[in-house]
Parts: C-alpha cells; sequence; structure tokens
C-alpha cells in the first residue's frame, strides 16, 4: 500500500515548520540592519502602489528586483543560517534516523531505496538538492556574494522558474503516478513508503526463506530415504 498524499503533504508541512523554527530560534538575534528595514517597508508601500494602479508593471517589477536584491543581500547570514539548518534536517537526519525525517516520523513514512539497494546520504542529497531548493538557495548565496546586481537578478529569475517548473511537476508526479515517486525520487533512486508496508516485505521475505528451508530440509530428507532404500 503507497502513502496517501496527505500524509506525505503533512509530513513536508510539519518538516518545513521545525527547519523554520529552529531558524528563527538561532537567528533571532540578528539583526538585518538599517538599511533592510527601509527597504522592507518600501517594498510595502511599492506593492500597495501597484494594488492601487498608481505605478505600472514594469516599473514595479525593476523596482522589485532592486529592493528583493538589498534585502537578500542584507539577511545572507539568515539565508546561509536556514541553508544549513535545512539541509541536516532532510539529509543528516534521515541518514541517522534511518529513512525518517521528523515529519516523516510522526506520519509513520520513510523513504527507501527504489531497488532495495542500501540508501546513502548521497541519496538523501540529491533528493534534497530538488525537493528541497537547497540547490536554488546555493547559487542564490554564490550569485549575490560574488557577482553583480544585475547578474544575480537574471540568474536568480532564471533559477526560480526553472525550479518552480520543477516543483509542479514533481507534485504532479506524485499525485498521478501509481508509484507516488517524483522527479527527485527518481534523481536520487529513492521512494517514499509506509513503514507498515516495510515490515510487510520483511515479513514475506522471511515467509519465503523460512518456505525455501523447510522444502530444502524435505529433499534431503528424501534424498536420505532414498540412499537407505
Amino acid at each position: 500500500m503507497k502513502p496517501s498524499n496527505f500524509k506525505r503533504i503533512v509530513a513536508y508541512v510539519i518538516d518545513i515548520m521545525v527547519v523554520t523554527a529552529i531558524s528563527t530560534f538561532l537567528t533571532i538575534s540578528i539583526y538585518n540592519g538599517k538599511k533592510y528595514q527601509e527597504t522592507t517597508n518600501q517594498y510595502s508601500m511599492l506593492l500597495q502602489d501597484f494594488s492601487n494602479k498608481e505605478i505600472s508593471q514594469e516599473e514595479y517589477i525593476k523596482k522589485t528586483n532592486d529592493m528583493v536584491y538589498i534585502m537578500n543581500k542584507e539577511s545572507i547570514v539568515i539565508t546561509i543560517v536556514t541553508e544549513v539548518i535545512t539541509i541536516v534536517s532532510f539529509v543528516v537526519v534521515p541518514y541517522f534516523m534511518n529513512g525518517q525525517t521528523v515529519g516523516k516520523r510522526c506520519m509513520n513514512l520513510k523513504i527507501v531505496s527504489n531497488n532495495n539497494s542500501k540508501i546513502t546520504m548521497n541519496n538523501y542529497l540529491l533528493r534534497a538538492l530538488f525537493i528541497n531548493s537547497i540547490l536554488m538557495n546555493l547559487i542564490g548565496i554564490v550569485t549575490i556574494l560574488f557577482l553583480k546586481k544585475n547578474t544575480y537578478i537574471q540568474v536568480n529569475d532564471i533559477v526560480t522558474t526553472i525550479s518552480s517548473a520543477f516543483f509542479v511537476v514533481t507534485i504532479c508526479m506524485i499525485l498521478f503516478r501509481s508509484d507516488k515517486r517524483g522527479l527527485h525520487d527518481i534523481i536520487a533512486g529513492t521512494k517514499v513508503i509506509n513503514v507498515s508496508e516495510q515490515a510487510e516485505v520483511v515479513e514475506e521475505h522471511e515467509d519465503n526463506e523460512k518456505e525455501k528451508d523447510s522444502k530444502l530440509k524435505d529433499a534431503e530428507l528424501i534424498g536420505e530415504k532414498k540412499l537407505k532404500m
């Protein structure tokens, strides 16, 4: 029995809430700076002006790009901390918790290899790079630290578009594929199952092994009887 979409969504929401809570706790004392606060206020006013049709869409997009660049650059430390916590939560934690994140553990789900081989940290990393936007955020951190504003904005637009398309395709695959595997699962060679499903597989495997042993013993007994005759 495949895990329901509802259980997977709830598990993901729980994981995001955990990451957000830990990130907020660790970064609450980090002051973004006066420039960040001023830009945030300006962005709110800009959004209001656009909603009231006081400025054109082109002017809104141009000013928004400039403001987003400033806010992202001013909050880069918080972004890095959040990225580290995300990697720990979706890569390190499931590796040491037998395929379970906090959310998946709550919902009795786990990540396993699609071909029954041993799952490695690389599998979890490949999976998280795409579904948890780790790759997109890493590219964003590098570009905002080392490239000029216009280059950052162009790269960020491209990466955001690709990431959004990837996410939409993945959700559709999870909803409509019989095995519930998204693009991230296919890339990483993984799948999500109910913990009870794995227990049933193990039990079935043990029963098959016992049946094989029983048939082998019967064959040996028959062989011994024939030799005695």
